[in-house]
């Protein structure tokens, strides 16, 4: 959800995610937090300011999520 400066990014999960995290892809961003641990029912919020102003279709394109899961898979 877009807000004044960058978006609101609420990360949930269908089983636990352990240490996830999200990037945008080729930018830079300061983010509230970004090792956080979903669970069902229990969805991360996170707030994520971009580097650059991005539309929220930019930013849904560039946006990346993993988990500690993927660092094996």
């Amino acid at each position: 959800t877009p807000d004044d400066e960058g978006f609101r990014l609420e990360l949930s999960a269908v089983r636990p995610a352990l240490w996830a995290w999200i990037e945008l892809d080729g930018m830079d961003a300061r983010c509230s937090d970004n090792f956080v641990h979903p669970r069902p029912g229990r969805p991360a919020l996170i707030r994520v300011v971009p580097a650059t102003r991005l539309s929220a279709r930019d930013f849904g394109r560039r946006l990346k999520a993993a988990s500690l899961y993927d660092t094996y898979a």
